[in-house]
C-alpha cells in the first residue's frame, strides 16, 4: 500500500491527520528542495482549488516561493496571483516530519514569518532546524479559457501555471502530484504520467463531498516546465482514442455537443497523421487532446504531449465551422514540433516571473497557421483553389488594414505582451497579428524555395533540417539550444543551395527576408509567384462605407472603432469611438449607416447627429470613398488536376515546367 493509501485508510478509521499526506520519497541532499503538491477539490461548487506543497530538505534561511505571471504559449502577464488566498507555512523538524499521525488532534509544527517581495514571490524565512516546508495556499478557478483554470460542479479543467506555484531554484527537480476530487467525477485526461495504484476514497463525515466520497490520484512529473505544460481534465466525459504511427491518441470530449465520434476521430487522426509527415518523425509516446465544448468560443494553447482546445459545442454540423475545428486541430498538433521543440532561443529555458521577448512569434504561431491551412489541401479537405483563395484573403486582409504599415512582423512579435493579446478601439490602425501576417511569410517563403529548387525543395525540408540540427542533435544538449532569426535564415539557404539548381527568380534571397521580415512595405507578391505560373490579378475599389465599426448597446448604435485612413468618411466627418450615432440627414440610424446611407442614394454631403458624452453634435461634411485593394490569385491549366499541388510529383511537373519557360 503506497503511503497516501495508508492515510486515508487511516482517515476513515478516524484517526486525526495533523500533517498532510504526500507520497514519501528518499530523503537527498539538493540546493533546492524538492517539491510535493497536492491539490484538493473537496467543494468544487465553491470554485475553490487548496493546494499544499510540502518541501524536504529545506535549508535555513530566505526561500522564494512564486506564481508564474504567463503561460508558455500564451504572450500576455495574466497575473495568476491574483486569485491566490489564504497563504500560511509550517516548518517541521526532522522528529516532527516522523510524527504524522496521533490518536487525537495536536499541531505539530510552527508557523513561519513570510511576506510578498512582489506581486508574485512569497518570501518565508526559514529557521534552523527546520527540514520540512508546508507551504499552502488557496487559488480561485472560475475563469474557462485554454490558457486558465476553471472549477465548478460539474468539471475541473486546471492549466498549472494559474494553480502551482515553485520553489526558485527548484524548477529543474522532479516530484509528484496528488489531487482529491468528488468520486463522482469518473473521468479525466492528462499527459502526465499516472502514478498506478489502488482506487483511493474516503468517506469523512467531515468531507463536503460525503454523499459522493473523495477520489484520488497520484501523477509524477519531471520538472517544473513539464509540469506546467501538462494541463488536467476532471469530471464526466466522452473520451475516444485513435492512433498515429502506433502512438496513441486521447481525445477528451468536455461537455454536450452535436459531434460525430467516429467522422470526428477519422479526420483528426488524417490531420495529425498529416502534420507529423511534415517532419516525418514523432516526438511523443502518447498525446492527450482536452476539448471543452462551450456554448460560444474557439482557440487553443499547445503543449509538449497534449493541447486544450475549445469549440461551440454545436458547430460540428457546421461544415465551416467543423473545418475550422479540424484547422485548429493541425495548428496546435504541429506545435509538437515548431515551437514546443524547434523553438525561438529566448522560449526556454522559461522565466515565469517576467515577460519573455522574442521577435520569432511569426515563425512560432505565424508558419505553424500557414501550415494549418495547408493540412486541410494535404488532407483533401480544400481544394488547391480554395487553398490559394484562402492566402488571397490573407492578403487581403493585411494590405487593407491600417496598421499593416505601421511595423515589421519581427517587431510585432516581440511587441505580442503589449499589443496582441490587449487591443484597443486603435488596435487596426496602429497594429497587426503576427499569425495571418505570419501565414503570408509562409506562403511566400514556400513558394520562393519551390521556384528555386525546381519543386524538389520545400518549406518541409526547411523544419525538417531545424529538428535535425536544433532539437534531434543531442550533441547540442538534451533539447537543443532553440533558434534565431539567422538560424531560420540559414536552413532556407542551406536548403535551396542542396537542390543544386540555380536561382530563378529576379528576388534574390536577401531581398525576400528584408521584404518579409525587417519591412512593413507591400511584398512582391507577383514577382515570387509568377515563376510558379500563378497569375497575381490586383484590382483596387473605392468603399461605399463610413469606415465605422458598430454595436448595437442598450438599443444604441455605438462607435467601437475607426478606420484611420484619411479618405475615410467617418474619420473626415471627425465622428470619435463611442459616439452613440443618431441621425443621418435627419434620417434615424437604427444599426447599419452604410446600408442607411445606400438607401438614401449616397448623397454626397452628409451631416451626422451624435451623442458625445450625452451632448448632441453635429458633423457636416463630405462623404468620401476611400480605396481598396483585392488580390486573387489565378491558376495555371495545370492546376485543373485535383491532385496539383497535393503530390510532390504534380508540383515538380508544373515547377519543371515553369523552369523550361
Amino acid at each position: 500500500m503506497d503511503f497516501c493509501s495508508m492515510l486515508r485508510m487511516i482517515s476513515t478509521l478516524g484517526v486525526a491527520l495533523i500533517s498532510l499526506n504526500f507520497m514519501t520519497v528518499s530523503a537527498k541532499s539538493h540546493s533546492a528542495p524538492k517539491v510535493h503538491y497536492k491539490i484538493n477539490i473537496e467543494s468544487p461548487h465553491s470554485h475553490y482549488a487548496k493546494v499544499t506543497m510540502r518541501m524536504e530538505d529545506v535549508k535555513p534561511g530566505v526561500l522564494d516561493i512564486y506564481m508564474p505571471i504567463w503561460t508558455p504559449g500564451s504572450y500576455l502577464a495574466r497575473e495568476f496571483a491574483k486569485n491566490v488566498e489564504s497563504v500560511n507555512a509550517i516548518g517541521l523538524t526532522a522528529d516532527e516530519s516522523k510524527m504524522i499521525f496521533v490518536e487525537k488532534p495536536i499541531h505539530f509544527g510552527r508557523n513561519l514569518t513570510w511576506k510578498k517581495s512582489n506581486k508574485n514571490t512569497w518570501q518565508i524565512s526559514v529557521p534552523k532546524g527546520i527540514e520540512t516546508l508546508e507551504f499552502t495556499y488557496s487559488v480561485y478557478c472560475f475563469e474557462l479559457s485554454v490558457r486558465t483554470s476553471f472549477i465548478d460542479d460539474d468539471q475541473a479543467l486546471l492549466n498549472m501555471a494559474s494553480v502551482l506555484m515553485t520553489a526558485r531554484g527548484s524548477e529543474h527537480l522532479g516530484g509528484d502530484i496528488g489531487i482529491d476530487y468528488p468520486l463522482r467525477w469518473f473521468t479525466h485526461a492528462s499527459a502526465l504520467d499516472e502514478i498506478e495504484g489502488p482506487p483511493v476514497y474516503s468517506t469523512d463525515p467531515t468531507k463536503s463531498e460525503l454523499e459522493f466520497g473523495i477520489s484520488h490520484k497520484d501523477f509524477r512529473y519531471p520538472n517544473y516546465d513539464d509540469l506546467v505544460d501538462a494541463p488536467l481534465q476532471l469530471g464526466n466525459f466522452n473520451k475516444f482514442t485513435f492512433l498515429v504511427d502506433g502512438i496513441p491518441h486521447e481525445v477528451a470530449m468536455v461537455g454536450p455537443n452535436n459531434a460525430n465520434t467516429d467522422k470526428l476521430s477519422k479526420d483528426m487522426q488524417l490531420m495529425c497523421a498529416t502534420m507529423k509527415n511534415i517532419v516525418n518523425e514523432h516526438p511523443c509516446k502518447r498525446y492527450t487532446f482536452i476539448v471543452q465544448n462551450v456554448e460560444n468560443g474557439g482557440g487553443g494553447l499547445e503543449h509538449k504531449n497534449s493541447t486544450v482546445l475549445m469549440m461551440s459545442r454545436w458547430g460540428y454540423s457546421d461544415p465551416n465551422k467543423y473545418k475550422g475545428f479540424l484547422g485548429l486541430v493541425a495548428h496546435e498538433y504541429f506545435h509538437l514540433w515548431n515551437v514546443k521543440r524547434i523553438r525561438p532561443i529566448e522560449l526556454g529555458p522559461f522565466d515565469y516571473n517576467k515577460e519573455n521577448y522574442t521577435e520569432l512569434l511569426w515563425l512560432a504561431e505565424g508558419i505553424t497557421s500557414y501550415y494549418d491551412e495547408l493540412a486541410l489541401l494535404r488532407a483533401g479537405l480544400v481544394s488547391q483553389k480554395e487553398f490559394l483563395g484562402s492566402m488571397a484573403g490573407y492578403i487581403n486582409a493585411h494590405e487593407n488594414r491600417m496598421g499593416a504599415r505601421v511595423a515589421t512582423i519581427s517587431e510585432m512579435s516581440h511587441d505580442a505582451w503589449i499589443k496582441e493579446y490587449r487591443p484597443n478601439e486603435n488596435s487596426k490602425n496602429s497594429t497587426y497579428s503576427y499569425y495571418s501576417k505570419g501565414v503570408i511569410v509562409g506562403f511566400l517563403f514556400d513558394a520562393w524555395i519551390s521556384a528555386n529548387t525546381g519543386g524538389q525543395r520545400h518549406l518541409d525540408d526547411v523544419m525538417r533540417y531545424l529538428w535535425r540540427n536544433f532539437y534531434a542533435n543531442k550533441a547540442l544538449g538534451a533539447e537543443g539550444p532553440g533558434i534565431t532569426e539567422a538560424d531560420f535564415l540559414n536552413a532556407v539557404k542551406t536548403v535551396v543551395a542542396g537542390s543544386g539548381i540555380a536561382n530563378t527568380l529576379p528576388i534574390s534571397f536577401d531581398d525576400l527576408a528584408k521584404q518579409l521580415l525587417h519591412s512593413s512595405e507591400i511584398p512582391n507578391y507577383s514577382g515570387i509567384l509568377q515563376a510558379l505560373h500563378i497569375e497575381t490579378k490586383i484590382t483596387t475599389t473605392e468603399a461605399l462605407k463610413f469606415g465605422l465599426t458598430c454595436e448595437l448597446v442598450g438599443g444604441k448604435t455605438v462607435v467601437k472603432s475607426l478606420h484611420s485612413h484619411p479618405m475615410a468618411a467617418g474619420y473626415r466627418l471627425k465622428v470619435n469611438v463611442n459616439d452613440e450615432l443618431l441621425f443621418i440627414n435627419d434620417v434615424r440610424i437604427e444599426n447599419n449607416i452604410d446600408e442607411l446611407y445606400a438607401k438614401l442614394g449616397a448623397p454626397k454631403d452628409v451631416e451626422l447627429i451624435v451623442s458625445r458624452g450625452g451632448l448632441a453634435r453635429k458633423l457636416k461634411g463630405e462623404f468620401t470613398r476611400f480605396p481598396e485593394v483585392k488580390y486573387e490569385f489565378v491558376l495555371p491549366e495545370a492546376a485543373k488536376d485535383p491532385n496539383f499541388w497535393q503530390t510532390q510529383e504534380g508540383l515538380q511537373t508544373l515547377l519543371k515546367q515553369s523552369l523550361k519557360n
